[in-house]
């Protein structure tokens, strides 16, 4: 069996000044925002887990269900030996429905390279990974895709498909978001696939409810990264005198997530050595989260530079699957 491989291209030191810097920028901005990346230690990742199985969140399960229905198709589209997935978590767990419908197909798909900003999350995943799949190369890549495209795409074969799902693309702004498919599309080799999921624009009280769910689990998600600020920066939130707030903004077509002030109050992160006030409601802006109608991500992957091979959509017209490839 291969041993896996870890490299490291993003630190631990490198996430600490990244966050230093991000929460300086997030409690002296008016409005205050941070951006929703940090959300992500490991009770984040373990919270969204349990969020997955929450009757109102079906963005996961429809995704999944999208995958297991048109893997083979997909296979059969897209001749690859190398499947690259940006934001992995602690699983890989679609990508994995991906690598057993090419196995199924008898394909050449030899190696598996996830990548991820958690080291330990990696650590998780290479471990579970070489044991399902003993016979493929696993390389495990800890970096920021924002910035690290290149690196990524140069590990494996010779012909990829990079992965980016759960709908994270919502996450950017549409500047970051151009700027994302215009340097994925340097990175890529001619040829290179780029599989892209993106949700799509629904119902607002079921978009809505998918972010503030019954069982309060989508509210324990949104306080936790005042926690992680409190464990990493010596901060003195009190993350129960915050309310979950989640509400659609249809001019900026997004479901955006804060957390509102109960009360005035004034947090104190020690180790900037950083004072912050809130007053009574005052919202602090932790994520957002686009929608999107449908034919638009295959539209900005054209003016990126991309060909579409493909684009599929569940029969709810909940979520969209857009497959791309680099011309030749």
């Amino acid at each position: 069996m291969p041993i896996p491989l870890l490299k490291v291209h993003l630190t631990d030191e490198d996430v600490l000044r990244a966050l230093q810097k991000d929460v300086v920028s997030a409690l002296t901005s008016t409005p205050k925002r941070i951006h929703p990346r940090w959300r992500w230690d490991a009770r984040g990742s373990e919270l969204y887990e349990l969020i997955n199985d929450t009757p109102e969140y079906f963005a996961y399960r429809t995704e999944r269900q999208m995958l297991q229905s048109i893997a083979t198709e997909l296979a059969r589209l897209a001749s690859v030996d190398t499947l690259i997935e940006l934001g992995s978590g602690p699983l890989s767990e679609k990508t994995q429905i991906v690598f057993d419908a090419y196995s199924a197909e008898s394909s050449d798909v030899e190696h598996f390279i996830p990548v991820d900003v958690s080291t330990s999350a990696l650590r998780h995943a290479l471990v579970k990974l070489a044991e399902r799949y003993p016979h493929m190369g696993i390389h495990g890549l800890v970096a920021d895709f924002n910035h690290d495209l290149t690196v990524a795409s140069e590990l494996g074969g010779h012909r990829r498909m990079l992965l980016f799902l759960g709908g994270t693309v919502g996450n950017l702004t549409p500047t970051e978001r151009d700027h994302f498919f215009v340097s994925l599309h340097a990175a890529l080799a001619p040829g290179d696939y780029f599989l892209l999921g993106a949700g799509l624009i629904t119902d607002i009280p079921r978009m809505e409810a998918a972010y503030a769910d019954r069982s309060g689990l989508c509210a324990e998600f949104n306080r936790n990264i005042l926690r992680m600020l409190n464990a990493r920066l010596d901060a003195d939130f009190e993350p129960e005198a915050f309310e979950h707030v989640a509400r659609w903004n249809p001019v900026e077509n997004r479901i955006e997530a804060f957390l509102e002030a109960s009360r005035p109050m004034e947090v104190h992160v020690r180790s900037l050595d950083l004072r912050a006030s809130f007053a009574d409601g005052e919202w602090f802006q932790t994520d957002v989260s686009a929608k999107f109608p449908q034919g638009l991500m295959a539209a900005e992957l054209i003016a990126a530079g991309f060909e579409i091979t493909r684009e599929w959509v569940d029969d709810e017209h909940l979520h969209s699957l857009v497959l791309a490839r680099k011309p030749l």
